[in-house]
Parts: structure tokens; sequence; C-alpha cells
């Protein structure tokens, strides 16, 4: 997983980088913990995506 200061930085020079850098490190991490807690594949992809558009 990357630095989460990499992240910060990359936020404050280039909000498009610092944002694919956040979902490239959290993405699965966070896909696992709603997977355990929805049934579908496809509803946890829906939340999944929620919780990066929020």
């Amino acid at each position: 997983m990357i630095n989460e200061n990499k992240i910060r930085e990359a936020c404050s020079s280039n909000r498009e980088r610092g944002f694919k850098m956040l979902m490239d490190s959290f993405q699965m991490p966070i896909y696992n913990y709603i997977r355990r807690l929805v049934v579908s594949h496809e509803d946890a992809e829906d939340v999944l995506q929620e919780v990066f558009i929020r």
C-alpha cells in the first residue's frame, strides 16, 4: 500500500492523480470489507462506487 502522505501530496498538486492513487491503494480493501456485508458482487460494486463518489 502506498504511503498516505504521498497521496496527500499528490492531491495538493494534482487532484486527479491523487484521487487515482487513493483508489488504487484502497479500492480492494474497501471492496473486500463491503463484500462481507452484502450478498452479491454487483451490490458490493455499487456500494464501492458510492464510497468513492462521496
